[in-house]
């Protein structure tokens, strides 16, 4: 048979025990809400930290390509006028060389063949000039005869048609090197325009990657901000249940003691 002296001591040692479990129990989840945010806090920031500099490293590669586009738009415009003027100089090249291979020659070759004429009226004339000197009728002082400087000429003459058209090779290989160059120079303005196109997709991406990072810190942001709110709730929860516990179980404590001193009956 139970006796209040015993009912009492039960309630006395159940209530007593469970107040000090239900207190160290609320002590402990106390520190446990307490020291959670924190963790989280911890691993959030260093992802928000790692997000931020990527971002950064995302802006600076923006700011990069907008740079490298700029320098490249200049050089485009470069290879652009160049690649016009190396084309109007391709005929001009080629007039210089039917010029200088074919019409100057054959003019050298035609002078070449009237020199000898010219020379004997040069003699002619050399002739009179010195007879109308030597009669005081007029000044004529010419060291060298008309005649011989004509040869002098006629002579400098001999095998220059010939050296001319010899440049034909080298002239003509300056025309296919000027083509060469025009089509190089073509070609990289066209690799330029390609180049400054992929750059122009890829900026878009960037951009999209940035908004991405500003939505995934939004919702770290977000997250911190409720796990915050959440365990203060829950450390509330903890605090009030654990407390009303712990009032229950002193209640029975006192009962108890109450029983055993025979204070109830």
């Amino acid at each position: 048979m139970i006796t209040r002296h015993r009912l009492g001591l039960l309630l006395l040692v159940v209530g007593t025990i469970g107040a000090l479990a239900t207190t160290a129990v609320l002590i402990t989840g106390w520190q446990w809400a307490r020291t959670i945010p924190g963790v989280f806090d911890e691993a959030l920031a260093l992802t928000t930290d790692t997000l931020t500099q990527i971002q950064n490293d995302l802006d600076t590669a923006d700011a990069t390509l907008i740079e490298i586009d700029s320098g490249l738009a200049i050089l485009t415009n470069a290879t652009i006028s160049a690649n016009a003027a190396l084309t109007d100089a391709a005929p001009i090249v080629e007039e210089t060389r039917q010029l200088v291979t074919g019409e100057i020659p054959d003019a050298l070759e035609a002078v070449e063949k009237a020199m000898p004429a010219l020379i004997d009226v040069g003699a002619g004339v050399d002739t009179t000039l010195r007879i109308i000197s030597s009669l005081g009728l007029a000044t004529y002082e010419q060291e060298v005869p008309l005649n011989e400087a004509i040869a002098e000429i006629s002579a400098s003459l001999e095998g220059l048609p010939e050296e001319l058209r010899a440049q034909d090779t080298t002239l003509r290989r300056a025309e296919m090197t000027l083509q060469e160059l025009t089509a190089d120079v073509g070609s990289t303005a066209t690799g330029i325009v390609t180049i400054r196109q992929s750059l122009a997709e890829a900026r878009p991406a960037i951009n999209t990657h940035r908004e991405t990072i500003d939505q995934a810190e939004a919702t770290f942001a977000g997250i911190r901000a409720t796990i915050h709110n959440r365990t203060v709730t829950l450390a509330l929860v903890l605090a009030i249940s654990g407390l009303s516990l712990i009032l229950l179980e002193s209640a029975a404590a006192v009962t108890g003691l109450a029983l055993i001193r025979g204070q109830l009956h």
